[in-house]
C-alpha cells in the first residue's frame, strides 16, 4: 500500500506507555505499507545483552535514557520503517528531534484503566521512573509530554472490541487516514 507522507518524511514512529499496543500496531502497520519495522527495546536488549529491567537496575534511570537515545539516534536512515521507541524516549530531547526531524510521530493515545489492564509484569518490565512514581503517575506526566511530542494522536479507548486483529486493522486504517491529511 502507498500513502503520501508530509515533508519527505517516509516513516511513522509510534508513541505511548507501555502497554498501549505500540509494537503490536506497529508490526501491523508495517505489514500493511511493506516497511521494516523497528523495536528499539529490542534493539537495546540485543545490543546490550541485557533485559530492560537489568540494564535500569544496573545503570539508573539517567544512564538507561542515555542509552535509549544513542540507540535511536544510532539508527541512521528511518524512511521506510515503522519505529516503536520505549514509553519513556520522551524523556531525551536528543532522540525526540531525531525522530520527529525523520518521521512522523503518532502518539497512541488510550486511558489509564485500559493501559494497566494489560501490563503485565509491571515490576520486571523496565520502564523509567516507577521507583520515585506509581504507574498511574507515570502515565498522567507522559500523557502531556506525548501529546505536545505529538504530529497526531489516535485514541483507542474509543474501541470497544477485544479482538486485537481488528483493533490493530481499525487503528493501522486511522494512522494512514491522519498522516495522508498532513501531505
Amino acid at each position: 500500500m502507498k500513502i503520501a507522507f508530509p515533508k519527505n518524511k517516509k516513516s511513522i514512529t509510534l508513541i505511548g506507555m507501555a502497554g498501549v499496543g505500540k509494537s503490536f500496531i506497529g508490526r501491523r502497520l508495517a505489514k500493511l505499507l511493506d516497511f521494516e519495522f523497528i523495536d528499539t527495546d529490542d534493539v537495546l536488549e540485543e545490543k546490550t545483552g541485557h533485559s530492560l529491567q537489568e540494564l535500569l537496575d544496573q545503570k539508573g534511570e539517567v544512564n538507561f535514557i542515555k542509552l535509549e537515545s544513542q540507540t535511536i539516534t544510532n539508527l541512521g536512515n528511518i524512511q521506510n520503517k515503522i519505529i516503536s521507541p520505549g514509553g519513556s524516549v520522551i524523556y531525551s530531547a536528543k532522540a525526540m528531534d531525531f525522530l520527529k526531524n525523520n518521521s512522523n510521530i503518532v502518539y497512541l493515545a488510550d486511558s489509564y484503566g485500559r493501559i494497566i489492564n494489560r501490563v503485565k509484569n509491571l515490576n520486571n518490565r523496565g520502564i523509567v521512573g516507577l521507583k520515585n512514581k506509581s504507574f498511574e503517575q507515570l502515565y498522567a506526566e507522559r500523557k502531556k509530554l506525548y501529546k505536545k511530542s505529538a504530529d497526531l494522536t489516535i485514541n483507542l479507548s474509543y474501541l470497544q472490541t477485544d479482538d486485537k486483529e481488528l483493533k490493530a486493522k481499525e487503528v493501522t486504517e486511522k494512522i494512514i487516514a491522519a498522516i495522508e491529511k498532513l501531505s
